[in-house]
Order: structure tokens, then C-alpha cells, then sequence
């Protein structure tokens, strides 16, 4: 899996330099799946994200390729607080995948659509462990990221469903998270 992340980085940083634009972004973002004992009912994760996208090869539909660094607390709560993160769980996420612009009102203001997969690779686990079991838990997982975003000169605003395609826990189905980011950022 390693040797898998190196490549993936590796390409997206390699691609990238011939890229026609690279969207920097920052978002809120707030989680939850389905096991009561992970996420108990009208409970949710929250945290943020800090990342990179490049869109490559294109200017009405074009490749995407991405890496995100997200951080969202461990235990579910009954309300949001994104930076109050302890216990925390840090992921590496590098993404590929394609992007389209079909309304441009004017060369200042875009509609943009994307469709992404990702793997979310845990890079820590901060705090005093409140509800995963650290023997059981997968070195990441698969995720199909979706969203709009509308970029005004070379402001984003960006809404993404991240949906978890397999299980956090060995053994465990339901285990798939869930997310709904909102970020805002820079198109340069």
C-alpha cells in the first residue's frame, strides 16, 4: 500500500507541473456512519481538511488529482466543533479523478461538478482512544468523493459528499464513513 501512495503522489506531483490550474482549499467538514457505537444517532465527527487539487489536461472536462490532509475528532458529538479535535484521527488522502466546467458565465465566474476517488490513509490516532479498537483498525480506506463548487476570479467555494466505499473495521460492516465538507480556497 505504501509503494501504492508513493506512485499515486509521485504522478499527481509529476502530472501537475503541466497543469493549467491548481485549486488550494481549506473546508469544515462533519462525518458520521452507520454504527450506533461509532456515531450514535444525531451525533457527528467534525474536523477540517487542507488541500491541494490540480486539474490537468483541460479547461471544460479534465483530470483531477489531489492530496488533502484531513483531520476530524474520533468521537462523535452531539455538536460541531470543528478545531476542538482530542481524541483526533489525522488521514493522508491523495485522490484522482475527472472534472467538469459546464457553465462559464464569464471567464470570472464557473460552475464546476468533479467526481473523485480517494484513499484515506490513517496517519495517526491522537488522544486517548474513545471508540476504535486500534487492533482492528484498516490502514485506510476507499472513498467516492463528489461535489460542485463555483469559482468567482480566483475564489472557490466548494461543497463535497465523501462516501465511504469500504469498512474503517476489520470485521465490522457499516463501518464506512460518511462526510459533507465545505471549503473555500484559491484558483491560481
Amino acid at each position: 500500500m505504501r509503494n501504492f501512495l508513493f506512485v499515486l503522489i509521485f504522478s499527481v506531483c509529476t502530472i501537475g507541473a503541466a497543469s493549467t490550474q491548481t485549486h488550494m482549499h481549506f473546508g469544515l467538514l462533519s462525518g458520521s456512519n452507520k454504527l450506533e457505537t461509532l456515531t450514535p444517532k444525531d451525533f457527528s465527527h467534525s474536523g477540517w481538511r487542507i488541500g491541494i487539487d490540480q486539474q490537468i489536461l483541460g479547461k471544460g472536462l479534465y483530470l483531477l488529482g489531489g492530496l488533502h490532509y484531513v483531520r476530524f475528532n474520533e468521537e462523535a458529538r452531539s455538536g460541531t466543533n470543528f478545531f476542538e479535535t482530542d481524541p483526533a484521527i489525522q488521514i493522508l488522502k491523495p485522490r484522482v479523478g475527472i472534472g467538469i466546467t459546464p457553465i462559464a458565465f464569464t471567464d470570472l465566474l464557473k460552475l464546476r461538478f468533479k467526481g473523485m476517488a480517494s484513499y484515506n490513509y490513517f496517519l495517526a490516532f491522537e488522544g486517548e482512544r474513545a471508540s476504535f479498537e486500534s487492533d482492528k483498525i484498516k490502514s485506510g480506506y476507499m472513498n467516492l468523493d463528489i461535489g460542485v463548487g463555483v469559482t468567482v476570479g480566483i475564489i472557490t467555494v466548494d461543497i463535497e459528499y465523501e462516501l465511504g466505499l469500504n469498512n474503517v473495521i476489520e470485521d465490522l460492516s457499516d463501518s464506512q464513513f460518511r462526510f459533507l465538507t465545505v471549503s473555500a480556497g484559491l484558483m491560481f
